[in-house]
């Protein structure tokens, strides 16, 4: 995981909290939206990832009034525009602006792709994309 922070932190000139705290982010997400087993096929490519998602890596939950609003919403909602909603707000506690976060979201697919195969990653974005 480390080799992917580091992309991120020289891709985005982020400091290592935020890219760590983007990648909690992506990985929380991604557990609620991809099948178990592209997910723990995405954990074995992320050694430290589990200990991230378990540390709260992903935010401190507060997302800001967009996502605090998007999140509320989203839950309220529920079947796919909420799920993009509530996905909205998570994403918002990434501490990434919009451009940021597109750029972001190509290196980590790009780094999926690389390691773990091109349909992982296609799963993986595919899943990102659908929550902007």
């Amino acid at each position: 995981m480390e080799e992917l922070i580091q992309r991120l932190v020289s891709g985005l000139g982020i400091d290592d909290g935020v890219a760590n705290q983007f990648v909690g982010t992506v990985l929380s997400l991604l557990k609620e939206n991809v099948e178990t087993g592209q997910f723990e096929q995405l954990l074995s490519l992320l050694p430290g990832a589990e200990a991230l998602l378990q540390g709260g890596g992903a935010g401190d939950g507060s997302g800001g009034l967009l996502g605090g609003l998007a999140g509320s919403l989203g839950k309220s909602l529920g079947g796919d525009l909420g799920d993009a909603l509530s996905g909205l707000g998570a994403l918002s506690e990434s501490g990434l602006d919009a451009s940021q976060f597109g750029q972001a979201t190509e290196i980590f697919g790009s780094f999926v792709s690389e390691k773990g195969g091109g349909d992982l990653a296609a799963v993986v974005l595919q899943s990102l994309t659908g929550m902007k």
